[in-house]
């Protein structure tokens, strides 16, 4: 059996970045977030759809939320630097390295969820748990 992958590394430029797997817990927050906010059309209609709620209202992400969604993405990934890494973002939530653009930050949101949920996307695992779920039928209540 192959041990699990929990880093990877990413490299931008000439800067060389370590990706690390998420805490279960956060990784399914993520997941659905993404799924639900970012994601074109997001899954939010189509579970609407399946429980009969075709009306209810779209959600949107406040910008806050979008924040606090790129904070928790990024809180995993580091600059390694000659004899230690630091990383992207710090506690307090500002930069842990130098020379941030907008150009680095998408790039390595995108590699870090690349990195955690590749294998779920694979060989159809996503259609597989979306299919499961998306069948459920919720009983209904007596008259």
């Amino acid at each position: 059996m192959e041990k699990r992958k929990t880093f990877d590394t990413y490299e931008f430029g000439d800067r060389k970045f370590i990706l690390t797997k998420f805490d279960p817990l956060l990784g399914n927050y993520i997941l659905m977030q993404v799924m639900s906010y970012v994601m074109p059309f997001g899954i939010s209609g189509v579970f609407s759809n399946q429980v009969g709620m075709e009306n209810m209202p779209t959600a949107k992400m406040s910008k806050n939320d979008f924040i606090e969604l790129q904070k928790d993405i990024l809180s995993g990934v580091y600059e390694q630097l000659p004899g230690n890494r630091a990383p992207i973002l710090n506690d307090n939530g500002s930069y842990g390295i130098n020379d941030v653009s907008m150009k680095l930050i998408v790039e390595l949101l995108l590699a870090e969820l690349v990195f955690n949920f590749q294998d779920f996307f694979e060989d159809g695992e996503l259609k597989d748990t979306l299919g499961k779920a998306l069948s459920f039928n919720p009983p209904t209540t007596p008259q």
